[in-house]
């Protein structure tokens, strides 16, 4: 009698020594109600959410799906986290899984509380609205959904992007969604009507990342090595923002009913070849971080308010004090030379010891930048940057971070056969 060749499953049990994975759109800074040095950062880590505090350099906490990782008999399989979002409040931790499913965490309770399945393919982008009511998701389905948490039900889709959705933000004085996708466009959505009222089509590359800064002055970042700026200006306001936005090329008409008129205010050449991976602006609207796929990021300076207001002030006297001074009796109104360099200043760039997956910043009590970066040699790089030090063109910061298990993506690891001990080959060997 010839017996049967029995084969053992193996599936996959438990995952060691990752800090954050490769394919992770994002990380996400815990919100603080002080400007502490102590913060903590939530990671994507393939299938798991890890929360890394960055003083200690240690683990505190670890996100999981127990429902999906648990039934191995109904064949279910772990997808992959790819971007993440905590509340304004700090009581909830959104994630979005390469699957299209949205999970969202209790962080006092630490386990899943709803979860919201409306996308057709991978989550690229998470936001919550002020209140922490609400979360607006994007995916490569080209659908952007607004959620209710406290119904834990849909609330409405909005379509009209013909390609993957790359990022949405959300204007903190106006009920606006601004989205940007891969179609080259960049829209901006009414959440009282759900609707599409201005769309910008002048870029020629796909967009990648979008970023507000002030609630005023939108940055873009596409496939090419610049960086375009665009003023929104309010209509639903009555301040004075003749020293804050260049003057309008168009007269504005009772008949716009938009909430925002978006003008173009110019662009800045980055150093790097590669497209834009990300663009971000830290919680005080100081300091805007860009960076590719390279393993160096470029920091930019931005003026508050009150200074581009100074500014502008100051040109226009002078363009007032050449006119009294000059022969000739002009009656046209004064111009004042307007470029993008009065909001945004490059101050630095940093170079990591990885390629960058994902960053993020935020401002402490001494108006020092931290910045946390996750690297593809599977580090969390901390930096600091001073943005007073202004007579500084050009600096080059060396890091220190948290590192443990292998240092790249690319390894092999093994088993020995007689006592189960385990060794690593990995490319940085």
């Amino acid at each position: 009698m010839v017996l049967t060749k029995q084969y053992d499953r193996h599936v996959p049990e438990k995952v060691f020594g990752i800090i954050g994975s490769g394919n992770a759109n994002n990380i996400a800074l815990l919100p603080s109600t002080t400007k502490s040095s102590a913060r903590r950062v939530f990671v994507p880590a393939c299938e798991n959410v890890l929360l890394w505090d960055l003083k200690t350099h240690s683990q505190i906490n670890k996100f999981v799906d127990e429902a999906s990782s648990t039934s191995v008999s109904k064949k279910k399989t772990r997808e992959e986290v790819i971007v993440v979002s905590v509340s304004p409040n700090g009581k909830h931790l959104a994630v979005g899984y390469q699957n299209g499913i949205i999970k969202i965490f209790s962080l006092t309770q630490n386990e899943t509380t709803v979860n919201f399945h409306g996308h057709k393919s991978t989550i690229t982008t998470l936001i919550f609205t002020q209140h922490s009511a609400t979360l607006i998701s994007g995916s490569k389905d080209t659908d952007i959904i607004a959620w209710d948490l406290i119904t834990e039900a849909g609330l409405y889709r909005l379509r009209g992007h013909k390609a993957p959705i790359t990022k949405v933000i959300l204007m903190e004085s106006q009920p606006v969604i601004i989205s940007s996708s891969k179609d080259m466009t960049i829209k901006f959505w009414d959440m009282t009507i759900q609707h599409c009222f201005h769309t910008i089509v002048t870029h020629r590359t796909e967009v990648w990342s979008i970023a507000l800064a002030h609630d005023r002055y939108l940055v873009t970042g596409c496939s090419d090595n610049e960086l375009r700026f665009f003023a929104l200006r309010s209509t639903k306001t009555d301040e004075d923002d003749t020293f804050v936005f260049p003057p309008m090329q168009d007269e504005k008409t009772n008949e716009d009913q938009v909430l925002i008129h978006v003008q173009s205010l110019g662009s800045l050449v980055r150093k790097s070849k590669q497209r834009v991976s990300n663009l971000i602006i830290d919680n005080e609207s100081r300091v805007l971080a860009c960076h590719g796929m390279e393993s160096f990021g470029e920091f930019f300076r931005i003026a508050t308010i009150d200074e581009v207001r100074t500014r502008l002030r100051k040109r226009f006297l002078k363009a007032r004090k050449r006119r009294e001074n000059g022969d000739e009796k002009n009656e046209e109104e004064i111009k004042i030379d307007w470029d993008i360099s009065l909001i945004f200043t490059l101050m630095c760039e940093i170079k990591f010891d990885g390629k960058i997956r994902a960053m993020d910043l935020f401002m402490d009590t001494n108006m020092i930048c931290k910045i946390i970066a996750l690297t593809l040699s599977n580090k969390i790089d901390i930096s600091s940057l001073n943005i007073e030090l202004l007579e500084f063109s050009l600096l080059f910061l060396k890091v220190n971070g948290i590192k443990i298990g292998p240092q790249n993506i690319n390894s092999a690891p093994g088993t020995n056969r007689s006592n189960g001990n385990l060794a690593e080959k990995g490319g940085c060997c």
